[in-house]
């Protein structure tokens, strides 16, 4: 049986701060409800403002075309050159050749065209701001407070 390889530097990376981590606050005498509020604050900012706006801008705009749907189809495809797009629309999901979940996909591809890329990071970039200064009020009444 062949040996498993040691372990690289990210793992004692790792490692090291999961043990300091958990001595630090232990050291300082923390009180488990400002770690609580600090680690909420800041989780709250990633999971909320930070993972959405990133994955919608790389969707749209990204280079990357493995978060798109394989088998997107836009409506322009689907019912191009027919007078009567709407009774197209409406035969295609009947029949099942396009589904509510792939008119959602071309909604946002839409959406794309409707608004200009440099308005919606402007409304992304005040909607991180925002996130931002709460996430300095919560951190700041923990100083203070």
């Amino acid at each position: 049986m062949k040996n498993p390889d040691p372990p690289g530097p990210w793992t004692f990376l790792v490692n090291s701060f999961i043990a300091l981590s958990c001595l630090i606050p232990q050291l300082f005498n923390f009180k488990p409800e400002v770690l609580i509020t600090f680690d909420g604050a800041v989780c709250g900012f990633i999971l909320i403002y930070i993972i959405p706006i990133s994955l919608h801008l790389q969707v749209l705009y990204g280079d990357d075309k493995k978060l798109r749907s394989s088998d997107f189809r836009s409506r322009e495809d689907v019912i191009e050159g027919h007078p009567d797009s709407s009774v197209v629309l409406e035969s295609l999901l009947r029949s099942k050749l396009i589904s509510e979940e792939q008119l959602i996909i071309d909604s946002l591809y839409d959406s794309k065209k409707k608004i200009p890329k440099i308005v919606r990071l402007a409304i992304y970039g005040i909607m991180t701001l925002i996130g931002f200064l709460i996430v300095v009020l919560q951190v700041y009444s923990l100083i203070t407070g």
